[in-house]
């Protein structure tokens, strides 16, 4: 008997799907006795167990299905929906263990395909991914979020730092003091024949205009524009 389930597990691992957002998988298979007979249709108990080595150890995860159902021999378990696969990030190589009603654990265990492999996705700790940089239209992202170019996008770069890099390097950084520019310069493209910098208060008031044109280099007016306070 354990010889003909340890070759179901064996088949069950190339059988399985997952729901990433569930964080479960499922295996599939069918067992047979020694004849080669499918099982009698009934219930039967199977427990499943992560282990970080093929032999040895202590299981990382296990949860057991009480009432599996078989028909014709073919059963299926849903891993996690018993016992959350949460602590398990899939970011190593995992072993699973077997046993069926209660005997004697198969051996050996399996090496998981790369199929559950895919939950590491999720991340840990509700981090996605749980370590590496993530590109949007970049391949090989240089930078904790690559946009479009492997090292154009956003680095953290401290405690409540946030910076905007262009081509690897830093350009803007943003914190808790306000918005600080760390190379490059500070150029205003309007629309229009006017470059205006609109300054207001904490209320969210208008105060004063700064602003440039093809008469003057640069005028500072108050907050309604048209009354020129400084003109260089």
């Amino acid at each position: 008997m354990r010889r003909i389930l340890f070759l179901f597990s064996l088949f069950a691992l190339f059988l399985f799907g997952h729901d990433a957002l569930a964080q479960t998988f499922t295996v599939k298979g069918v067992l047979r006795n020694p004849l080669g007979r499918t099982v009698e249709d009934g219930s039967y108990v199977l427990t499943l167990k992560l282990y970080a080595a093929a032999e040895g150890g202590t299981a990382l995860w296990s949860e057991t299905h009480t009432s599996v159902p078989v028909q014709h021999g073919v059963f299926g378990v849903e891993l996690g929906s018993v016992e959350s696969l949460a602590t398990v990030s899939f970011l190593s190589t995992y072993w699973l263990g077997i046993t069926v009603q209660g005997e004697e654990e198969m051996s050996p265990r399996i090496k998981l395909a790369p199929g559950p492999y895919s939950l590491s996705v999720l991340g840990a700790a509700n981090r996605f991914p749980s370590k590496g940089s993530v590109g949007i239209g970049s391949i090989s992202p240089q930078v904790q979020l690559a946009l479009g170019d492997d090292d154009t996008g956003l680095q953290q770069q401290g405690a409540d730092e946030l910076g905007l890099m262009t081509a690897g390097s830093e350009r803007v950084r943003i914190n808790a003091s306000g918005l600080e520019l760390k190379s490059g310069d500070l150029k205003l493209k309007p629309t229009g024949a006017d470059g205006i910098l609109r300054l207001y208060d904490s209320s969210g008031n208008l105060r004063s205009n700064l602003y440039s044109s093809s008469t003057y280099m640069l005028r500072l007016s108050d907050d309604t524009g048209t009354e020129p306070l400084r003109d260089v």
